[in-house]
């Protein structure tokens, strides 16, 4: 099959990806399911505690063997995930599925860079990159606008259109993602995928605590990380069931968090937690 274009298609996958917003999530996990403060803390838990502990190992896949690969697994891992909380209903399913979406991101997580990087090469990477995010704004924007309108109808369908965005995306990377800049290791020169995994994680652990910078660096996003979970997790139930939405014209709640949401983008704060 015919590859696409590498710099084009780097633009596609950001609009799509940025497509998925967690508002219509958040308003569905709160209003419909009735999830409780324990269960929205818990949920966010487990994606985080996915992402810690298997950033490296999957780290891996993208290093040693395919980014192709790795992204495919991590956007079509993120969008099932993602399209399974809008069908099934039991917490502790739910709070397992978000573990599942941040082990799935970490797949993707610097994989599309360095596959870009490859393609285009260092010295024109830094234009693509200024531009991508650009269009992934406009995705943003775009991903917002088409799930709320179709949360008015339906919270659970804009839950479930969100996750099959983002795995359009890794169907995307299937059909039409050229990978001609990466070279994979001769086979003789890797060790098993445990071995690899092993060898990576002891580098970048040698490698952070020879610079007490990136020690400092990972202690500061620990604490922030810390901090900010609770109310990324919290701050849509807290409106919804304690403070209240203006009552002007009748709005759904969705509409509302899609306003707050846009008026987030405009003024360049980056998009809700997911």
């Amino acid at each position: 099959m015919r590859r696409a274009d590498a710099t084009r298609l780097y633009y596609a996958l950001q609009i799509l990806v940025s497509m998925s917003t967690w508002v219509v999530m958040a308003v569905y996990l709160v209003q419909e399911l009735h999830l409780s403060p324990l269960q929205l803390v818990l949920m966010g838990t487990a994606m985080e505690g996915a992402v810690f502990l298997f950033e490296i190992p999957t780290g891996v896949v993208a290093d040693t063997y395919s980014r192709r690969l790795s992204l495919i697994v991590g956007d079509v891992g993120m969008g099932v995930s993602w399209m399974l909380v809008g069908i099934v209903s039991a917490p502790w399913i739910i709070i397992a599925l978000w573990g599942l979406w941040g082990l799935s991101y970490t797949f993707t997580s610097g994989a599309e860079e360095a596959w870009i990087a490859d393609e285009v090469g260092a010295d024109k990477v830094g234009r693509v990159f200024l531009r991508g995010a650009r269009v992934a704004y406009i995705g943003s924007v775009l991903g917002l606008v088409l799930q709320v309108a179709i949360g008015i109808l339906s919270l659970r369908a804009g839950v479930i259109v969100g996750g099959a965005i983002t795995v359009a995306a890794g169907l995307l990377c299937l059909l039409f993602m050229p990978e001609t800049g990466f070279q994979r290791r001769p086979r003789a020169e890797r060790g098993s995928a445990l071995a690899e995994m092993r060898t990576t994680a002891v580098s970048g652990a040698r490698y952070a605590w020879a610079a007490p910078v990136i020690l400092l660096l990972v202690g500061v996003q620990l604490f922030m990380g810390m901090s900010a979970e609770a109310f990324d997790r919290l701050k849509e139930a807290h409106f919804l069931r304690n403070v209240g939405l203006p009552a002007v014209g009748h709005l759904d709640p969705v509409v509302w968090f899609g306003i707050f949401c846009s008026s987030a983008c405009c003024s360049g704060s980056s998009r809700p937690a997911g």
